[in-house]
């Protein structure tokens, strides 16, 4: 989780990427379950219900292809520490619908 300030709260994060259209947001645990959603994602893939996605993979709410792409990018920023950054993928839109987006993703880590 970001250590500095006002960012220290999860709830912080989830109201401030709610508010932000069509971007998706979310961390995960080193598992790759899902930790925080925001409404976008949930919108996308939960019936807009964030709860849903909750300690959920993504080999539990995506298409198998869809889910295996993404689950191996998410385990490779984890070891290797290296982002994505600005990376065109599929993404599932909703009633879902695939549609294009430009992912970046970051490995976030605890001082410890």
């Amino acid at each position: 989780m970001v250590s500095t300030g006002l960012f220290n709260d999860r709830a912080v994060l989830e109201a401030l990427f709610d508010a932000i259209p069509d971007v998706v947001f979310f961390l995960k645990d080193t598992n790759g379950r899902y930790v925080v959603v925001n409404r976008t994602l949930a919108d996308r893939c939960a019936g807009g219900e964030k709860a849903r996605m909750v300690g959920r993979r993504p080999e539990d709410l995506f298409p198998a292809a869809l889910a295996e792409s993404y689950a191996k990018q998410d385990e490779s920023v984890l070891k290797t520490g290296r982002k994505v950054d600005g990376a065109l993928e599929l993404h599932l839109y909703p009633g879902g619908v695939t549609g294009w987006c430009l992912t970046t993703k970051l490995a976030l880590r605890a001082k410890d």
